[in-house]
């Protein structure tokens, strides 16, 4: 394949870059990112293309140098050591403790399994304080509340996983209790505070076939506080109104552009039953 050529776009300045190496191995490199000072929601590796960050209204390379197919195998296996398996079977995510970072990992092929590609995103290692997050003190206050079912709506890269993740951390700063979470992956550790924590992974690998199937099992957990990561279904939607019904609090996320569109979503998903 004729190697691609890179002229039109765009590349971090000196200024922008700092000492970021241009050498060493990929996994030095995405260390060396997700340390600095450079702002970035994401960072986009394909093969026979150099590193991308994503920022605000670009996409930006951070050198010149593209990725070869050697390197991105290499950081698979540090991700997934059955990687090669998984990969033929489709496109799959993975949580990872990289040093001193915690990042989300899709791994994926394209162009007919020619090519390997991924996209990394970094989370903190510890849950945000509530009060840091700048969200008016209504939606704050959901922390304080023990029943009901509380929805977390907006679209990609909207905060979704960082506010919810800072509401179980607030919870579980300010009363005792068992917190369940069922997340794909699990993003962000929670530490154990006064409450107990549970952080269930969907997923092959993990410790729950699905959404719904984790949310079946919680409440033969006592659980207090119930976190479903995502209503993806009719299933999942159906059973997390059902638990909110049973006692506990139950947070749940949806991917939607606004609120009212996500409360249209989960209406659909509800359907023609008794729930809706």
């Amino acid at each position: 394949m004729d190697q691609p050529n890179y002229s039109q776009i765009e590349t971090l300045s000196t200024a922008e870059s700092g000492d970021f190496p241009s050498t060493g191995t990929l996994v030095e490199q995405i260390l060396s990112l997700l340390s600095s000072n450079i702002g970035f929601s994401d960072i986009i590796i394909h093969q026979n293309s150099p590193i991308m960050l994503r920022q605000p209204k670009r996409l930006v390379a951070v050198s010149d140098i593209p990725v070869t197919a050697q390197e991105l195998e290499e950081f698979f296996e540090v991700i997934e050591p059955n990687w090669e398996e998984r990969i033929m079977e489709r496109a799959f995510d993975r949580a990872k403790d990289l040093y001193s970072a915690r990042i989300r990992v899709n791994c994926f092929t394209f162009q007919g399994r020619k090519r390997l590609g991924c996209v990394i995103r970094r989370f903190p290692t510890e849950p945000l304080p509530l009060a840091s997050l700048g969200l008016r003190q209504s939606t704050q206050d959901f922390a304080k509340i023990s029943s009901g079912l509380v929805l977390i709506i907006g679209d990609t890269c909207q905060g979704k996983s960082t506010t919810i993740a800072s509401l179980l951390d607030q919870i579980n700063k300010t009363r005792a209790g068992h917190i369940i979470t069922i997340e794909d992956p699990v993003e962000t550790l929670i530490p154990q505070r006064k409450a107990i924590v549970t952080q269930r992974e969907v997923g092959a690998d993990g410790d729950v076939a699905s959404f719904y199937l984790g949310a079946l099992d919680a409440l033969r957990e006592r659980p207090d506080v119930i976190l479903i990561g995502e209503i993806r279904d009719a299933q999942t939607a159906q059973e997390a109104l059902a638990l909110s019904e049973a006692g506990p609090l139950v947070l749940a996320t949806l991917h939607a552009r606004s609120t009212e569109l996500g409360i249209q979503k989960m209406l659909r998903l509800l359907g023609n039953t008794e729930a809706q």
